[in-house]
């Protein structure tokens, strides 16, 4: 499962450009506010058997945002390259659906709160990860990349 972390450094100084001066009374917050922890994805199993469109995977899921951070500024072609894709399935503890028109898939791998997308521009494929994350490639991407 992987966690994200924000560390927060915060000095509070005393005086207009006496570095030297530290408040003696600044607290850091408790490490378990600053630990965000990711969403429960479990509920991605009821988009199962239905297309993204249907779902709402994209836009309105618990993989939303973290879909959104990954892709950046290649979220709104990703969308629309989706736009028509098949239903979600599951393959082994992967979730997987693909652009009907052969230029987009997303693997989701719930367990570790993992994304794997990828988007074919020019005859060439941009792939997704989440960084730190070993999704395999299920048979249905293997088929879709090798044609």
């Amino acid at each position: 499962m992987r966690y994200r972390f924000t560390i927060i450094l915060a000095a509070v100084t005393v005086g207009c450009g006496a570095s030297d001066k530290i408040a003696t009374n600044a607290v850091a917050p408790d490490l378990n506010t600053m630990a965000e922890a990711p969403g429960d994805w479990s509920g991605l199993t009821q988009a199962v058997g239905r297309t993204p469109a249907e779902s709402g995977l994209l836009q309105r899921s618990d993989i939303s945002v973290d879909l959104n951070s990954l892709l950046g500024r290649e979220v709104e072609a990703f969308r629309l390259a989706l736009g028509d894709a098949t239903p979600l399935t599951r393959e082994g503890s992967l979730l997987v659906t693909l652009g009907r028109s052969g230029d987009a898939y997303l693997v989701i791998e719930p367990a570790d709160h993992a994304l794997v997308a990828g988007l074919k521009r020019d005859g060439r494929w941009q792939r997704f990860a989440t960084p730190g994350a070993n999704v395999p490639v299920p048979p249905t991407v293997q088929r879709l990349l090798a044609s």
